[in-house]
């Protein structure tokens, strides 16, 4: 009784969460139109490192995990502007509402709904 127990513990535990799962080509785990950009606090930013949220939302397809999520923006998440079949470097401040997006999860995703993550890259994807 105690193993099955714990072992009902353990699969709870797992239960909700989604780590990184590496594959031969890169993922794509949203792709959507911005419904909501929010700036991190001067405070968020020096603990967390934290530049601020969006709010994606889009189609469930075959080729993306969600139809919406709410979006961590880190120093550490890399910002693409599509120009043509050209990557330029975006920055935080790129990120306006309503452009189309794609991003790529890094880290746990938090199995609410919307999920919530943090971006490991975004990509703008034209104007």
């Amino acid at each position: 009784m105690k193993i099955l127990l714990i072992a009902i513990i353990i699969a709870a535990l797992f239960t909700g969460c989604r780590s990184d799962i590496p594959s031969g080509k890169e993922r794509i785990d949203i792709r959507g139109r911005i419904t909501g950009v929010i700036s991190g606090s001067p405070d968020m930013h020096q603990a967390h490192r934290v530049q601020g949220f969006i709010q994606v939302e889009g189609k469930l397809t075959e080729d993306v995990q969600y139809d919406k999520a709410a979006i961590t923006i880190t120093d550490s998440t890399r910002i693409h502007i599509m120009s043509g079949n050209e990557k330029k470097e975006g920055t935080f401040g790129s990120l306006k509402e309503n452009d189309s997006v794609e991003a790529v999860f890094t880290g746990p995703v938090r199995e609410s709904y919307p999920v919530q993550a943090t971006a490991l890259q975004i990509t703008i994807l034209g104007r």
